[in-house]
């Protein structure tokens, strides 16, 4: 009896024990499930407030006015990103952008996200950044007269077409020649210095850089984009291609961040590619129902404008929103049946160039329906279109035999004006505005001097 009476005692107490331990661990299983929550909604909520900062970039990209002091919410207008309201309801979690102007061309930017992990418990996120209008002429010169301030005489003797600057480089393309890509070195503008040049496949058509990579569209059907490293100036290296299927030509190039849009010629195409690792452009998406073959293009925001050389849809406005799947939201059919051969764009207005010589200013603030704003004609084909002083001023490369550079006046998109030109002993193909120090790059077909410098009066 003893025995049995001690053993139950036993059973007893064990019992106890378990029970007291199975009650302390219920609560931090609990615990760890809500801490597990916790930190996915944690994560959830900084993602949404990252967005949040990349959109007002893009907001304030349409220009530095755009980002108006206060609390905002934000939404996708015509593809493009708006401040709606005073918040926006994601789910379960609230968003508010809030600017604050601290100075008259840089805001702060707030992007707070909150949401309520319990009801005795919420979770807020902020993250902070500041804007400035980038776009923005430090000088502030005046273009009224602008003249030559260097020049060079690339070696091999065809015309220059296409020139991208980034840093103290410029690169050059020719259509044709070997060698037909080169990289020039404009620390100095004055004294322009061909550091090095380099053979690519097909004839080269355009350019676009980034960093220490610079892209080239081509007439080679095996290598319509091609890759060059340029971390070393005076001695590029091509490090990769892309080839689209079928014996297409590239046509023309727009680059924004880790993403490149590549127009095609034979198939009148449109290719997303991603660049994040430069020597393996990966396709995106693709879009085949341009109207035209895409000459030039520009992209703001998730908007890539088209400067098409069809006849009924001159100029075209694709949504780039969602790569996989880039969609023709709009487009314009100018009079007569001239190509337009270059475009560019800021805020809700693009400015197109013409074998006319007309330069076109064009609403695009409703992408499915943009609007002509006005019209001036500069007395020959443009080829290139580059912004500047504040996006004041469009800058256009043009076939006019007395003024190939002219500087427009585009504050009043209604009524662009010429303030000023620059004659050259040939045409001008490509042009680039640089800020800081203040001047243009220019590239054309005359002979002894294809590479340019203009500055300011």
């Amino acid at each position: 009896m003893n025995n049995r009476g001690f053993s139950l005692v036993e059973v007893l107490l064990a019992a106890i024990l378990i029970s007291g331990l199975v009650l302390a661990i219920i609560p931090a299983l609990i615990t760890i499930r809500e801490s597990d929550a916790s930190n996915a909604a944690y994560t959830h909520a900084q993602e949404l407030a990252e967005a949040g900062l990349e959109a007002a970039r893009s907001i304030r990209d349409g220009g530095i006015a755009n980002l108006t002091a206060g609390d905002h919410g934000l939404t996708v207008n015509g593809s493009v990103w708006a401040f709606s309201g005073t918040n926006e309801t994601i789910g379960d979690y609230t968003r508010v952008i809030n600017v604050t102007n601290i100075a008259a061309q840089i805001a702060e930017v707030t992007s707070t996200v909150s949401w309520t992990n319990t009801p005795q418990r919420t979770g807020t996120v902020s993250l902070v950044t500041r804007l400035t209008n980038w776009r923005r002429s430090v000088s502030g010169s005046n273009w009224g007269l602008p003249s030559v301030l260097g020049s060079l005489d690339l070696t091999q003797g065809f015309g220059a077409e296409k020139v991208a600057v980034s840093g103290n480089y410029a690169y050059i393309v020719k259509g044709s020649g070997n060698p037909d890509f080169f990289v020039v070195d404009i620390s100095t503008p004055s004294a322009p210095v061909e550091l090095a040049s380099l053979n690519v496949p097909g004839n080269a058509v355009d350019v676009v850089a980034s960093g220490t990579t610079v892209y080239i569209a081509t007439t080679d059907n095996a290598a319509e984009l091609v890759v060059i490293d340029v971390s070393i100036p005076a001695t590029p290296t091509q490090i990769g291609v892309y080839n689209d299927s079928g014996n297409e030509n590239g046509s023309s190039l727009a680059i924004s961040g880790s993403t490149v849009y590549l127009g095609t010629e034979s198939g009148n195409e449109l290719l997303i590619l991603n660049v994040a690792t430069p020597a393996t452009p990966a396709l995106l998406g693709t879009l085949t129902t341009l109207a035209g073959t895409p000459r030039s293009l520009d992209i703001l925001g998730s908007t890539l404008v088209i400067a098409s050389s069809d006849n009924g849809q001159e100029f075209q406005l694709v949504s780039v929103a969602v790569p996989a799947t880039p969609t023709l939201v709009g487009s314009l059919d100018l009079a007569g049946s001239d190509d337009a051969l270059a475009v560019t764009v800021t805020g809700t207005t693009a400015i197109l160039g013409r074998t006319t010589g007309d330069l076109v200013t064009i609403d695009i603030s409703t992408p499915a329906t943009p609007a002509i704003l006005g019209t001036l004609n500069l007395g020959g084909s443009i080829y290139d279109l580059s912004l500047g002083n504040s996006d004041q001023y469009a800058f256009a490369a043009t076939a006019n035999t007395t003024t190939e550079l002219q500087v427009i006046d585009i504050a009043n998109p209604g009524t662009p004006t010429l303030v000023a030109g620059a004659d050259t002993n040939g045409e001008l193909h490509g042009i680039e505005y640089v800020a800081s120090p203040e001047f243009v790059v220019a590239v054309g077909t005359d002979g002894v001097a294809e590479f340019i410098i203009f500055q300011p009066n």
